[in-house]
């Protein structure tokens, strides 16, 4: 399928996890930034959202039971995307397979692929059958590669198809299965089976006794070697969210309302976590295959989008770009900016605030504890 135009909608939601005994209200975001010169054919979309149930779910099927066609994730700037209903039936599908090639509780899988549509379907399937998933960067060497791959324990590596020549030479002493995704044509000849084949009779409901899955992320900032912490994984039922899930949504606001913009990679904790916990919530997750500056400005304007993150280098190439350029695009309807990795230049950050306004938040943490400290505009200056 593919999108032209953003998912709209407002509504009051109530997020209520029993286990970590909080209730987060939400108050409904009608802002006239929001839904100013929205399209016409956004009418249908917008009363969808009203007629939600109050109540969002953070169980992936609850979603698409209640969500269904709404755009998941929206890939900028091809427009290839999936729907809640496409994302559940096909995260079913990886779910069976997973568990027809052995894998159980705290087993590990690693997935060796660009951003990429593809990917979120794994992801999905990792999360609901309690399996540790450690998303391995593609721009790292063989060497460096088959290390995370070996240190995390993999027993099965999923990889782009355009990686396949330096995802051949990852081996580890616990892989068992190997898989190839989104090839192109007859042109390309695999030694290992192909993603889409395996899929081929996997059933569309969800497995028994799902089990609420963890990412294993690497820091690579360290010397030597990436580090890695793998978390621990427990017989939590698959709907209780992870608590990153619900800390964002309370922290800031994620909803069904949510359009948020990742234009980083995905195996960096950050970009990750929110892209889960966006979906988690109902929001729609626009990614960029990589970062452009002046793409970011177009995906803003074109999906409305209300939360976007980004490292002080993104803003500095941003700032770049000839006023003119930068003054063209719509950004009014940002409610939160995001930025971490590294402390932002004063200087950047005062720039950044005059032309996006005060939506600018600032978080320290670390691949091992991505949500450190959170620092308002005022403070952050």
């Amino acid at each position: 399928m593919n999108v032209n135009e953003p998912f709209l909608g407002s509504g009051t939601i109530s997020n209520t996890v029993s286990r970590f005994a909080i209730t987060v209200m939400l108050p409904a975001r009608k802002t006239e930034s929001s839904h100013q010169d929205a399209p016409d054919d956004c009418a249908a979309t917008q009363s969808h959202d009203v007629a939600i149930s109050a109540v969002i779910q953070v169980h992936l099927t609850k979603l698409a039971d209640q969500l269904n066609e709404k755009p998941a994730i929206v890939m900028w700037p091809d427009g290839d995307m999936l729907s809640y209903r496409e994302l559940e039936v096909r995260s079913n599908r990886c779910a069976h397979l997973f568990r027809a090639l052995g894998l159980g509780l705290g087993d590990s899988v690693a997935l060796f692929m660009a951003n990429q549509l593809e990917l979120f379907p794994l992801l999905w399937a990792a999360q609901r059958t309690g399996l540790r998933y450690t998303l391995v960067s593609c721009r790292l060497t063989a060497v460096e590669a088959a290390y995370i791959v070996r240190n995390c324990d993999a027993r099965v590596l999923v990889y782009s198809a355009g990686l396949k020549h330096v995802a051949a030479r990852i081996t580890g002493p616990a892989l068992r299965h190997r898989m190839a995704v989104g090839a192109t044509g007859m042109s390309d000849v695999f030694l290992d089976a192909r993603l889409e084949y395996s899929l081929a009779g996997c059933p569309d409901a969800p497995v028994e006794d799902e089990v609420e899955g963890q990412y294993v992320t690497y820091s690579f900032v360290t010397s030597g070697f990436p580090k890695g912490s793998p978390p621990e994984v427990s017989e939590v039922p698959f709907g209780a969210g992870l608590p990153l899930d619900h800390l964002l949504a309370a922290k800031f606001g994620l909803d069904v309302t949510t359009r948020y913009l990742n234009p980083g990679p995905l195996h960096h904790v950050a970009p990750l976590s929110w892209a889960l916990a966006t979906i988690r919530n109902g929001g729609t997750v626009i990614v960029m295959d990589r970062f452009d500056a002046q793409g970011v400005l177009g995906a803003i304007e074109r999906h409305r989008v209300t939360h976007a993150q980004f490292v002080p280098t993104m803003f500095v190439r941003m700032l770049k770009l000839p006023r003119e350029c930068r003054c063209r695009y719509d950004v009014s309807s940002l409610l939160h900016v995001v930025h971490g990795a590294v402390a932002c230049p004063v200087s950047v950050k005062e720039r950044m605030i005059d032309w996006f306004g005060p939506k600018l938040i600032e978080y320290c943490g670390t691949e091992a504890r991505p949500f450190a400290r959170v620092a308002g505009t005022e403070a952050a200056l």
